[in-house]
């Protein structure tokens, strides 16, 4: 604050001169050097001002600036501590919610993952419980073929056995018809008679063989039907599936092998490529391929169709190459031209409706229904 003459050559803030006293005060905020006498400081204050480290000095000019200035500073000091306290609030706010989100997270994780591993455990139960549904099933469809081949025997066997008895009825016939043949020569009236009475005999006869025969044909169409129905069961049909370009067959066989397997994997069915037996294209491959050949899949067991036509509300939702494909079972000829009967009742019902609904043939073959459903705007 203050200093010897020796110690500067700084001309005074007031008397503009170097030489006088040896007493000097400096200005903390200006830098000036003054004359202590020259700002009447008395020695007795100057030494004071000496000996307190914690004492400061302004000159005229830079004290009436600091009381202007030092409230500002205050009031900046306050300002400037508030915002610290807040900011080291919100710094202990945003740990607490930091936790809090941590905290959260691994709540979600703990329970994403035990519903993610009770899923599993339900799906495996499910999948165990349609097993041994299937195995029972597979089980009644053996005894139902056994007891179809048990019908088909004894059918042959009233078959032939009718068909003997007839023969016997007609010989009888021919017998008695040589026995009227003899009287007839004696009386002509009578082998009128008789004659007619054969007739009529012979008609009934015919007539029994012809519904007899009417009645095995019907029985074995059903047979056929159901031997067919069951070669089917496990099969679908995929439409809309590209054609491999490959040169060779097996290399195209290779391609749609493995479009099927993405394509069950990404259903998310359970489903997976072990379980598609066979695969293969359906009708003669056209030169220009534009029009892609249906694509027959043979499927392990029932359980593994089942749950492939029930999540087929999930392609829409697919990517491009699979949301487009149809799915469809594979029906027998009977099956198609009632399916095909159903569609054009559906479509009549539709142009016949106000316009507000549509009408949709649905279920699996031998159950098909026509339903309405509203037309979404």
């Amino acid at each position: 604050m203050s200093r010897s003459r020796s110690e500067s050559k700084d001309k005074c803030g007031v008397c503009s001169k170097v030489t006088g006293s040896d007493t000097w005060l400096a200005c903390e905020l200006c830098e000036g050097w003054f004359h202590s006498k020259c700002v009447n400081v008395k020695d007795d204050a100057y030494k004071i001002l000496q000996e307190l480290e914690t004492c400061h000095w302004y000159c005229s000019q830079c004290n009436v600036k600091l009381g202007k200035i030092i409230p500002t500073m205050v009031k900046l000091h306050d300002r400037i501590q508030d915002v610290d306290n807040r900011v080291a609030k919100m710094e202990n706010d945003m740990k607490v919610h930091i936790g809090n989100v941590i905290k959260i997270k691994q709540d979600i994780t703990e329970k994403m993952t035990e519903a993610e591993n009770s899923m599993i455990k339900n799906l495996k139960d499910i999948k165990i419980d349609w097993h041994g549904k299937l195995t029972q099933l597979d089980l009644s469809l053996v005894e139902y073929d056994k007891k179809m081949d048990d019908m088909r025997h004894e059918i042959r066997q009233e078959i032939a056995s009718s068909i003997d008895g007839v023969k016997r009825e007609m010989q009888n016939v021919l017998d008695d018809n040589t026995s009227v043949k003899r009287v007839a020569s004696e009386d002509p009236s009578f082998a009128e008679v008789v004659a007619k009475e054969v007739d009529a005999k012979l008609g009934l006869v015919s007539n029994e063989m012809r519904t007899m025969q009417k009645t095995l044909t019907e029985t074995r169409a059903a047979v056929t039907e159901e031997q067919d129905k069951e070669n089917r069961r496990n099969n679908v049909i995929l439409y809309r599936v590209p054609e491999s370009t490959a040169g060779t067959v097996v290399e195209r066989s290779a391609d749609d092998k493995c479009f099927c397997d993405q394509f069950v994997v990404a259903l998310q069915t359970g489903v997976v490529g072990e379980d598609l037996k066979k695969i293969f294209r359906l009708g003669k491959r056209s030169e220009d391929l534009t029009e892609p050949r249906p694509l027959l899949i043979q499927l392990s067991s029932r359980w593994a169709k089942n749950a492939l036509m029930e999540n087929l509300g999930k392609l829409r939702s697919l990517e491009a190459k699979f949301k487009n494909v149809i799915v469809a079972h594979d029906m027998t000829v009977n099956e198609r031209n009632v399916c095909k009967g159903l569609v054009r009742q559906a479509k009549e019902k539709t142009e016949q409706d106000s316009g507000d609904f549509v009408y949709r043939v649905r279920g699996p073959p031998g159950h098909m229904i026509i339903q309405r459903f509203r037309i979404r705007n």
